[in-house]
């Protein structure tokens, strides 16, 4: 029974494959459109973190008492003194942002390149795609060892079994590589290639902060965590590692972080696709009430022939069924193409999560559940409309003046929730239409017009004497200056108008006047050459630029993405 009638739908679909194919192509945009989006939505907001006991997972962060604002990263001296409270911390490790530069086969590429303790990947509970994770012993500058990413084990080594053993020129130096990453794995940002050794010690060679992750003991809670962190935060003030005005705390991990300050965002585009599939369901059904009214006399004689109406009214909504069925397949596949680029257009802090490179399996439930809605939506009104046929008018190629009416009052009623849902999609248009001309016409303070910015990563093994990265800058500078039509040339640690990569807290005060309580208040830095504001065209308002110091500076730009502006 079912088998015929299938081929009944089949030898239907044939006789109108345009008017099939148009709704079939419509449902897909609708469904593809949103069930990329709920993939984005999910790996950012719903899912869990794809880690054992993600609830268990935290970052240990120090506040400025009482409750001022909070900085990221610890010191070593720091991570060893959680390290000896096991009673709190089954685990407590840590990563370093960075890049590397890759040479060797083919041109030079600068990819991303953190740094972590060899005991992350085991927190975390991550199973290596090929070799193995870092062990305790490579945890020293003379290991030499190395972890690539899945995708750039695709990419530059052809997915070779061999791959294991390789070496790898990681800024000039060779490394062994000893692992393949699984795509999945996305700490400490999605497009991470290479992972190194983290090295924690307290010699003075080593600079900076790194971020920590712990994991909390099974009987240790988060909302618990408070009275032992305030008494390890005692205990190193005493001991003059930690700061006196400075106490630690926790927070949640990057991911948790970005997906809360991305969350409106997301539920809008989410909101905004929704609608377009609901408007799709609109003109589907409207295309499928005509065609069913063009049918009149097709149902007619199937009555008239022995069919039931129940009969005539599974057929109709079968149809409905498959095309519902073949728009969720095209939808699939269109999902995963906008996916990949939603993954590019978007900011890349909302797409850190692994989970969101690929569609899962709750996204297909997604386009499964809404293709079904979408099934019972189109094809509930044709169906209707059917049950309420005359087999006698339709044999004689007329329909009841009751019925077009009843026809006529539905398509009123479709088009009028159509124009309502477009209205609202317009009007959202609009209003981003002219939040984008205002950004485009804000005026950025400095002259962007003829300006190139190139980004140079200096390796971590060279230039280390004092003053060395400085004359490798102005060696670059002259060199850039000699390039006809460059009028300035300078460099700096950031550009406008993500500027630097730090931050420090202020406490204003002015001769005569009460101090004023900053707290929470805190503004970016940036290291920048004496001739920056002149090569970014940043005017003077008053007083001077900045002079170049005589004698020797510490070597700031060392281990630091120094753009090299140019004009």
């Amino acid at each position: 029974m079912i088998s015929k009638a299938l081929r009944y739908t089949a030898r239907s679909f044939r006789s109108s494959p345009g008017v099939i194919g148009l709704v079939v192509f419509t449902l897909a945009l609708g469904i593809g459109g949103t069930t990329a989006v709920f993939g984005v939505v999910d790996g950012v907001l719903i899912n869990p973190l794809p880690y054992p006991d993600p609830d268990r997972l935290v970052e240990v962060w120090t506040e400025q008492t009482p409750g001022g604002p909070r900085t990221p990263g610890l010191s070593p001296e720091t991570i060893d003194a959680l390290r000896e409270h096991s009673d709190v911390f089954a685990a407590v490790e840590a990563y370093q942002f960075g890049a590397v530069t890759l040479t060797g086969a083919g041109e030079p590429i600068l990819v991303s390149g953190p740094r972590i303790t060899p005991g992350l990947l085991r927190t975390l509970g991550v199973v290596p795609r090929h070799g193995r994770l870092f062990a305790d012993e490579d945890a020293t500058p003379q290991a030499g060892v190395v972890l690539i990413s899945e995708r750039l084990w695709t990419t530059r080594f052809g997915r070779a079994d061999d791959v294991i053993g390789r070496r790898l020129l990681v800024d000039g130096e060779p490394q062994v590589i000893v692992g393949v990453l699984p795509t999945r794995f996305a700490l400490p940002e999605r497009n991470a290639e290479v992972w190194r050794p983290l090295v924690l010690n307290r010699s003075p060679a080593f600079r900076g902060r790194v971020q920590t992750i712990v994991r909390l003991r099974p009987d240790v809670t988060r909302p618990a965590i408070g009275g032992p962190l305030s008494a390890i935060s005692a205990e190193l003030q005493e001991s003059g590692v930690l700061a006196r005005d400075r106490r630690l705390v926790v927070e949640d991990l990057l991911q948790q972080r970005y997906g809360r300050q991305y969350a409106t965002a997301l539920y809008l585009m989410l909101g905004a696709v929704g609608l377009v599939l609901l408007i799709a369901c609109v003109n589907v059904t409207s295309v499928l009430l005509a065609r069913a009214a063009a049918r009149q006399g097709e149902f007619a004689l199937m009555g008239a022939l022995g069919a039931s109406r129940f009969q005539v009214i599974a057929q109709v909504m079968l149809e409905s069924l498959v095309i519902a069925a073949l728009g969720s397949i095209a939808g699939l596949l269109i999902a995963r193409l906008l996916l990949t680029t939603l993954l590019d257009l978007l900011p890349p802090q909302m797409v850190l999560l692994a989970t969101m490179t690929s569609l899962d399996w709750r996204a297909v439930v997604v386009a499964v559940g809404v293709s079904t809605l979408a099934c019972v939506g189109v094809g509930v009104l044709p169906a209707l409309r059917v049950a309420r046929a005359d087999v006698i008018e339709g044999l004689h190629g007329r329909a009841s003046v009751t019925h077009d009416r009843d026809n006529e009052r539905w398509q009123s009623r479709l088009v009028v929730a159509q124009l309502a849902m477009v209205l609202v999609l317009l009007t959202s248009a609009g209003l981003l239409l002219r939040s984008f001309v205002r950004l485009v016409n804000v005026e950025p303070g400095f002259e962007s017009d003829n300006l190139a910015v190139f980004e140079i990563q200096l390796p971590d093994g060279r230039h280390q004497a004092p003053g060395a990265s400085v004359a490798l800058f102005e060696q670059l500078k002259q060199l850039v200056t000699g390039v006809a039509g460059v009028t300035s040339v300078s460099f700096s640690q950031g550009v406008p108008p993500s500027g630097g990569a730090f931050s420090f807290d202020i406490q204003p005060e002015a001769e005569g006047r009460p101090r004023i309580d900053a707290t929470g208040l805190s503004l970016p830095f940036t290291t920048i050459a004496p001739d920056y504001f002149g090569t970014m065209g940043i005017p003077l308002l008053a007083g001077r630029t900045c002079a170049r110091r005589s004698g020797r500076g510490r070597d700031r730009e060392r281990r630091a993405r120094a753009p090299i502006l140019g004009r």
